[in-house]
């Protein structure tokens, strides 16, 4: 499994944001984590996806986030944290809407 838009797209354009959309960078427990272990909210994001073992392909054209992104191998979460996640109950769905006229969008039936 692979895990795609994991820190929740913050650069999507508006007219595909839905009212409500979850933002995952901003979760209070993720917040709390990241001050916790001092680092970023995308890199608590990130660790707790891979300690899940679940792929992450992570997307960024800023060299620093790039940097950062890879930066989360030197610290883990406890049992105790990573159960706090699945208390979260927002969940962000992509209907891929904005493919509907892509050749290759596979829900024309």
């Amino acid at each position: 499994m692979t895990s795609f838009s994991t820190l929740g797209n913050p650069g999507r354009p508006a007219h595909y944001k839905k009212e409500n959309d979850p933002e995952p960078l901003q979760n209070p427990l993720v917040l709390e984590l990241a001050q916790k272990y001092n680092k970023n909210p995308a890199q608590i994001i990130l660790r707790q996806t891979l300690q899940r073992g679940i792929a992450v392909i992570p997307k960024s054209t800023n060299p620093d986030r790039i940097k950062s992104n890879r930066e989360v191998f030197d610290f883990e979460l406890t049992k105790e944290e990573m159960h706090k996640f699945e208390g979260i109950k927002e969940h962000r769905f992509f209907d891929l809407a904005m493919a509907r006229d892509h050749p290759m969008y596979p829900y024309k039936d």
